[in-house]
C-alpha cells in the first residue's frame, strides 16, 4: 500500500501556552504570542483539568501530529514545555531531531534555535539541566541536614497521619491513572476529615520530587 503523500507547505510558527492551576490564566502568554503575529488557530493550549494524562494533551498533539521540519514552536517560558527539566530537555531534543525550532520569549535565558547561535542555545539548555540537577542535590542535602537537626532537638518522625496517608494514596492512584483528582479526593477522604485540591497539588509536587531524588541516588550507585 502506497504511503499517503504529505502535502508540502511553508514553515509555520506555532504558539503553545499552558497554565498549571485553575487560578492562573493565559492572558500574559497569549498577549506575547500575538505580538509576534501568531493567530489563534495556530496556538495550542493546555490547562489543568484533573484528568490523568491530560495536562499536556495539546502539546502532544502539536509536537507529534502537527509540526513539520522547518516549523517553530514559540512559548512564553521554557518551563511551559514540561513539568520537569528532564521533560523539557527530552522534548527539546526531539524537536531538534525533527528539524523543528523552539523559541522562548521570557526567562533567565531566552532560547531561539532559529538564530545563528543554535550551538549556544544547546549549551544554554544543557547548562540549565546541570543547574537543575545541582539544585535538586542541594535541596536533598539541606533536607537531610534539617532532619538531623530536628531529631537532635527532639522532633520525632513517626508514622504518617491519616490525612498524609490519604493524600499519598490519592496521589499514587492519580499517577497510575485510576481517576480524576476530584474523584480520588472523595475516594480517599478520611473519616471525620476532608482533603483539599490545593494541598493535593502541593503534596503531589513534593512526592514527585522525592521520587526523582530517589532515582538520582540510585543512578549514582
Amino acid at each position: 500500500m502506497a504511503k499517503k503523500k504529505v502535502e508540502e507547505r511553508e514553515p509555520i510558527t506555532w504558539g503553545y501556552v499552558r497554565k498549571s492551576t485553575y487560578h492562573q490564566d493565559f492572558k500574559i502568554q497569549l498577549e506575547e504570542l500575538k505580538k509576534l503575529g501568531i493567530s489563534d488557530n495556530h496556538i495550542y493550549k493546555d490547562q489543568t483539568s484533573g484528568k490523568a494524562g491530560a495536562e499536556s494533551e495539546q502539546l502532544d498533539i502539536l509536537t507529534k501530529k502537527i509540526v513539520r521540519p522547518g516549523d517553530t514552536i514559540v512559548v512564553y517560558k521554557l518551563d511551559r514545555l514540561g513539568h520537569s527539566t528532564a521533560q523539557v530537555l527530552t522534548l527539546f531534543n526531539e524537536m531538534h531531531d525533527m528539524g523543528v525550532h523552539i523559541k522562548t520569549l521570557s526567562g533567565v535565558m531566552k532560547i531561539d534555535t532559529t538564530s545563528q547561535d543554535s550551538a549556544l542555545t544547546n549549551l544554554q539548555v544543557n547548562m540549565m539541566a546541570l543547574f537543575a540537577d545541582m539544585e535538586r542535590q542541594f535541596i536533598l542535602e539541606r533536607t537531610n541536614a534539617g532532619r538531623v537537626i530536628a531529631m537532635k532537638s527532639g522532633t520525632k518522625f513517626g508514622p504518617k497521619s491519616k490525612h498524609d496517608q490519604a493524600y499519598e494514596g490519592a496521589i499514587k492512584d492519580f499517577i497510575n491513572g485510576k481517576g480524576t483528582i476530584l474523584e480520588l479526593l472523595v475516594k480517599w477522604k478520611p473519616d471525620g476529615g476532608s482533603l483539599s485540591e490545593q494541598t493535593f497539588y502541593r503534596k503531589k509536587r513534593a512526592y514527585i520530587a522525592k521520587l526523582q531524588a530517589k532515582d538520582m541516588g540510585t543512578a549514582d550507585q
